[in-house]
């Protein structure tokens, strides 16, 4: 009867221990902004997360650094520009990532998500 019920602790703590490896292998990290919808992203910074880009479009000077940070812990970004005049791509931005481009030319510049091209925003630069 003894060795049952050591069996049966044996069992659920290694069950636990499982439940809990698989949810810090796959859980959210410390750069998931679960909840923190509404709240805006510093100046030329666009979040992704929740398979979204925030802010969608966004306005800035000549000469600007726009930054891209993926906070999205399930899905890995590559941000592909559209335009000729700014043909820049970034590495695969897995979560807490960052890529960065400057701007030095006025002008509407489309992108896209490589890996969701449905996922689309504009950056629009003005002097």
């Amino acid at each position: 009867m003894e060795s049952k019920t050591i069996l049966y602790a044996v069992i659920v703590v290694v069950g636990i221990i499982a439940i809990l490896g698989i949810a810090y292998i796959y859980g959210p990290l410390s750069t998931d902004t679960s909840g923190d919808e509404g709240v805006e992203p510093p100046a030329n910074t666009i979040i992704m997360s929740h398979d979204q880009f925030n802010p969608n479009n966004i306005t800035v000077k000549v000469n600007s650094t726009v930054t891209w940070i993926n906070k999205d812990w399930s899905v890995t970004y590559t941000i592909v520009s559209d335009s000729q005049n700014a043909p820049y791509q970034s590495p695969a931005l897995k979560n807490g990532d960052n890529y960065t481009y400057t701007f030095n030319q006025t002008g509407t510049y489309n992108y896209h998500s490589k890996e969701t091209p449905s996922r689309q925003g504009v950056i629009i630069v003005q002097s």
